[in-house]
């Protein structure tokens, strides 16, 4: 963080820090007083890191670099949200829980099967063909499991009353 002391006509843009789309003029500082010093619009004599100046000449003096910045401070605050898996995404685990469930069911099944009644005959010999029976399990299992189950935080749907898509948050 910089304190402005002295220029002409200085402009910053402090969008990233405060979500503001215009510019906020900056008045020179006669004395630091640290306790206005959050991005707060125009008058202040602060300049961030990360703001923009678009206009004007100053001369400023660093207060606060690194960690004290108002910049590290949101980084910190970001950090600290824990992400929850949304409704939808667990619907999703639980459908993909059941498909593998019943492929690897039916895996099984066929393998037993295609195992037991099916035979090859290997120098004469009439054997169970259990190696078949095993890739063609494991290619039933495959072709029953979708290839991604896809899942958006938005799903949209057909909204028959207007004949438009309507968007559906979960």
């Amino acid at each position: 963080m910089l304190c402005f002391f002295g220029g002409l006509n200085l402009s910053a843009d402090e969008s990233l820090l405060t979500g503001e789309s215009v510019s906020v003029h900056k008045n020179p500082a006669d004395k630091i007083d640290l306790a206005s010093r959050k991005p707060r619009g125009d008058g202040l004599p602060f300049l961030y890191s990360g703001t923009l100046i678009v206009q004007g000449q100053a001369v400023a003096e660093v207060i606060e670099t690194g960690i004290g910045t108002e910049l590290e401070k949101i980084g910190k605050a970001l950090t600290k949200i824990k992400e929850e898996p949304t409704c939808c995404a667990k619907g999703d685990g639980k459908v993909v829980r059941t498909f593998f469930i019943v492929a690897i069911v039916l895996c099984f099944i066929v393998v037993i099967i295609y195992g037991t009644t099916r035979y090859e005959i290997i120098d004469g010999v009439a054997r169970h063909s259990w190696k078949q029976a095993i890739l063609l399990g494991i290619t039933l299992a495959m072709a029953i499991l979708p290839e991604e189950f896809s899942c958006g935080s938005e799903r949209f749907s057909w909204h028959s009353g207007h004949g438009e898509f309507q968007k559906t948050r979960f």
